[in-house]
């Protein structure tokens, strides 16, 4: 059974969101598209939008980005299979993958360059 679903996300650049898709699944192939991509759901069912993400979960169904009219990118994807179990965990991560590669990408436009990188352990309290 097929069924879309959508999510607003506050995102609004297709390359750092592409950059922080590829770090989340490793095996997939993401491909970038400003005048459109099509992005495949179950049985061949079709929407179109700005990025995908390709050969992801069991059914090969696609995770797509579309452009909304203010700028931001809403996630689509159609959610009628192993979906939300397969990416539970990457849709936690996306954000902050995201923000990472945007400040990155700005840095750069700025004349930075990354020099050196640590990733710090953080505690967590309760669990």
């Amino acid at each position: 059974m097929s069924h879309w679903t959508q999510i607003k996300t506050t995102m609004r650049d297709p390359s750092s969101l592409a950059d922080a898709l590829r770090e989340l699944y490793p095996g997939a192939v993401v491909d970038v598209a400003r005048s459109g991509i099509t992005i495949y759901g179950y049985q061949g069912q079709q929407r179109i939008g700005v990025v995908a993400v390709r050969g992801v979960g069991a059914y090969w169904t696609d995770i797509g980005f579309t452009l909304d009219a203010d700028g931001t990118l809403s996630q689509i994807a159609d959610a009628g299979n192993d979906w939300q179990e397969l990416h539970k965990d990457a849709g936690r991560r996306l954000p902050q993958r995201y923000a990472y590669h945007q400040a990155i990408r700005s840095a750069r436009a700025h004349g930075f360059q990354l020099v050196d990188e640590k990733t710090a352990q953080v505690a967590r309290v309760g669990g």
